[in-house]
């Protein structure tokens, strides 16, 4: 514990650009150790420590709960996850600046901010018709019909504007513009610069795997809750840049 530096956590919702974000960060020099750089789903791999994300899976079931339909309240780690996650983490001991990326570990953060108050957050929002879709044509196992998909989108992205209000977030817009969007290149230049990487993050983008193309994006089906969150995102986010 006492040879770890602060981690940069990736946060957000599935299918919203988190592998994206990890992925740039380690272009600019972020260690992320033993992570999954390819995929059927994603030809550059998720970017997840597996054995971190297995430890996030069982934290959640052990309590009732899935990636699927999380935790309405805080969870509390006990002394034994802490000592598992610790065990983990212990590979990335020798590392200046080192990170993961879980979209579960939303559902942890508390515990994860317990034993690094001074981590670095870093989370990408994405328009919740967009997201909702996405999630829809995942194959049978993973998918999640529109309506499980905009719930979950609200409750991650409610999560996110809760940390956002104390300043211990930085949200980018993933959009139709991809790297391009202002709400996404500049907060992204200023993280890297802040948490001391210094490599041209840009060079991992591939716009042949943004799949959101210009005019995709409708509000049909959304509630008033979703426009609401939605735009609460846009604004925070303008108020960081």
């Amino acid at each position: 514990m006492a040879e770890l530096t602060p981690p940069v956590i990736v946060l957000g919702m599935h299918r919203s650009g988190t592998s994206l974000v990890t992925g740039c960060l380690q272009e600019a020099g972020l260690f992320l150790g033993d992570v999954n750089t390819s995929a059927p789903s994603n030809r550059k791999g998720n970017r997840e420590n597996e054995s971190l994300r297995e430890c996030h899976d069982r934290m959640l079931t052990t309590r009732g709960y899935d990636w699927k339909t999380p935790p309405p309240a805080p969870v509390e780690w006990t002394s034994g996850e802490t000592d598992a996650i610790l065990d983990r983490l212990a590979a990335y001991g020798d590392a200046p600046r080192w990170g993961f990326k879980d979209p579960r570990t939303i559902w942890l953060i508390d515990g994860y901010l317990g034993l690094f108050p001074d981590a670095k957050l870093i989370a990408p929002f994405r328009h919740p018709a967009s997201v909702a879709r996405s999630l829809a044509s995942r194959p049978p196992s993973l998918a999640l019909s529109l309506t499980e998909g905009l719930a979950l989108w609200r409750m991650t992205n409610e999560k996110l504007l809760d940390l956002s209000e104390t300043g211990t977030v930085t949200l980018l817009r993933f959009s139709e513009g991809g790297i391009e969007d202002p709400l996404f290149s500049g907060p992204m230049s200023r993280f890297v610069q802040d948490v001391g990487l210094s490599g041209d993050w840009r060079g991992f983008y591939d716009g042949g795997l943004h799949h959101q193309r210009p005019g995709e994006v409708d509000d049909a089906g959304l509630g008033s809750e979703d426009h609401r969150i939605w735009q609460a995102l846009n604004a925070r986010a303008e108020a960081q840049a």
